[in-house]
C-alpha cells in the first residue's frame, strides 16, 4: 500500500468500515486462538479468489446502496464516531489487515451465530482433540455435506442420548428400524406425547403384539367387550387421546412400524429420556439410515464433542453445529493464517477491542454486505450518497 493511497481524502471512513468487520470478527473472535499458519500457497490462493469475488460484486453496488441495513449502518452514530478514531485509521492502513479482508473465509465466518462467543469457549471447541480427530474420519466429512446432519447435531438431546445408551447404534442397523424409518408417519407417532406415555406401559406392548391392534385402536371399547388382557388401556386418558388422533390407527396398520415397536431393543432404548425428542425428528430418521451414521455414532470423539459444556445451551449448540459442519472452515481456523501474528501484535487493535462502538459496528448486519463490494472508491461514493 503506497503513501499516496493512504492519504486520499475520504479513505479513512472506508478503511474503518473494512476494519470493523475484519478485526473484531476474524482477529479477536477467531485467529487469536488458532494454531499453525498455512502455507504461502494457501494464502495466495485465498487472496486470488477473494479478488475475483470482489470484482463480481461491484456490479451489484447500486442494488446494495438501496439495502435498508446498509443505509442504516452508514448513518449510525457509532459508525460516524468511529470514523474519527486515530487508532482505527492507523489499523486500516496496515497491509496485513487488508490481507485479512481479501481472504475468502472471512465472509463465511460472519455467517455463524457463534462468531462472538467468548474466546475461551470457542477455543475449547475448535481446538479440541475430538474435533481434530473427527476431521480425519471419512464418515464425518461425508455427513458434514448433509444438511439434515448439521440440523441433527443442533438437537440438544442427541449428545446425552448417545452418551447414555449404547443400544442406539444397534437399533438403527436393524432391518425393522430401517424399514420403519422410511415411513413419514413414524415421526408423527414419536412426536405424540400420548404415544410416548402409553408405549411405556406393559398393556400397550401387549396390544401392539396383537394382530388386531389397529382395530382395537379404532374401537377401544372392543378391548373391554372381548375381555382382552390389555383392556385397561380403554380407561387411560392418554390412550383415548391417542386413539382419537386423525389417521393414527392407520399407522398401526403398517407392518413395518409394528415390527419396530415389537423389538426388545426398541423398547429398551425408548426408556431413555431423550430418545423420542431425537428419534421423532425428520433429521434423525433421515440421517440415521445413512451408512456413515452408525459408525460415527459409536465414535467417542463425536459423543464427547456433542456433550462439551460449551455446547450445553441449545442456542449455542445450534450455532456450533453449523460451524462444525463447515469442515473446510474448521480446518482453516485450526491451522491459522500467515498474517495473524503481525495483526495481533498491533497496539491499535488492543486498544480498539475494548470500545463498545467498535463492537457495535462490527455486529451490524449491514457491515458484511458492504464488505462484499470490496472497492474502496465505490464504498466511499455509497457513503456520501447516503449521507446526502
Amino acid at each position: 500500500m503506497t503513501q499516496e493511497s493512504q492519504s486520499g481524502s475520504g479513505r479513512t471512513g472506508i478503511k474503518v468500515l473494512i476494519g470493523a468487520l475484519v478485526v473484531i470478527v476474524v482477529v479477536v473472535g477467531y485467529f487469536a486462538i488458532t494454531g499453525l499458519p498455512p502455507s504461502k500457497e494457501d494464502a495466495t490462493g485465498a487472496i486470488g479468489v477473494a479478488k475475483k469475488h470482489r470484482a463480481e460484486q461491484m456490479t451489484d453496488k447500486d442494488i446494495l446502496l438501496k439495502d435498508p441495513e446498509v443505509q442504516e449502518l452508514l448513518q449510525d452514530d457509532q459508525f460516524l464516531a468511529l470514523l474519527e478514531d486515530e487508532d482505527f485509521r492507523a489499523l486500516m492502513n496496515n497491509d496485513d489487515v487488508i490481507k485479512f479482508f481479501q481472504m475468502k473465509e472471512v465472509a463465511r465466518l460472519v455467517d455463524h451465530p457463534v462468531v462472538f462467543s467468548p474466546k475461551a469457549e470457542f477455543d475449547k471447541v475448535v481446538k479440541s482433540k475430538e474435533l481434530k480427530h473427527l476431521l480425519d474420519l471419512t464418515d464425518f466429512v461425508k455427513l458434514s455435506d448433509v444438511d439434515n446432519f448439521t440440523k441433527l447435531m443442533g438437537n440438544p438431546g442427541l449428545g446425552p442420548l448417545l452418551r447414555e445408551s449404547s443400544e442406539l447404534t444397534n437399533l438403527i442397523q436393524t432391518n425393522e428400524y430401517r424399514q420403519a424409518a422410511r415411513i413419514p408417519e413414524l415421526a408423527v407417532l414419536f412426536q405424540s406425547p400420548e404415544f410416548v406415555t402409553v408405549y411405556k406401559t406393559p398393556h400397550f406392548r401387549q396390544l401392539v403384539k396383537h394382530p388386531d391392534c389397529a382395530n382395537f385402536i379404532r374401537n377401544p371399547q372392543a378391548m373391554k367387550d372381548q375381555n382382552m388382557s390389555f383392556a385397561a388401556l380403554a380407561d387411560m386418558e392418554s390412550f383415548n387421546k391417542l386413539a382419537a388422533m386423525g389417521g393414527i390407527a392407520g399407522i398401526f396398520d403398517r407392518k413395518e412400524i409394528i415390527g419396530l415397536l415389537n423389538l426388545d431393543s426398541f423398547h429398551k432404548i425408548s426408556q431413555q429420556p431423550h430418545f423420542f425428542s431425537v428419534a421423532g425428528t425428520m433429521e434423525f430418521l433421515d440421517v440415521s439410515t445413512l451408512p456413515e451414521f452408525p459408525n460415527l455414532a459409536k465414535s467417542a470423539d463425536f459423543v464427547h464433542l456433542l456433550n462439551m459444556p460449551q455446547l450445553a445451551e441449545k442456542h449455542n449448540l445450534e450455532g456450533y453445529a453449523r460451524l462444525i459442519g463447515d469442515v473446510d472452515l474448521i480446518k482453516f481456523l485450526q491451522r491459522g493464517c500467515d498474517v495473524c501474528p503481525a495483526v495481533l501484535r498491533m497496539p491499535e487493535l488492543l486498544r480498539l477491542s475494548g470500545q463498545s462502538q467498535f463492537v457495535g459496528c462490527a455486529r451490524h448486519p449491514g457491515m458484511c454486505k458492504l464488505m462484499q463490494v470490496g472497492d474502496l472508491a465505490t464504498i466511499e461514493r455509497m457513503s456520501q450518497d447516503v449521507m446526502h
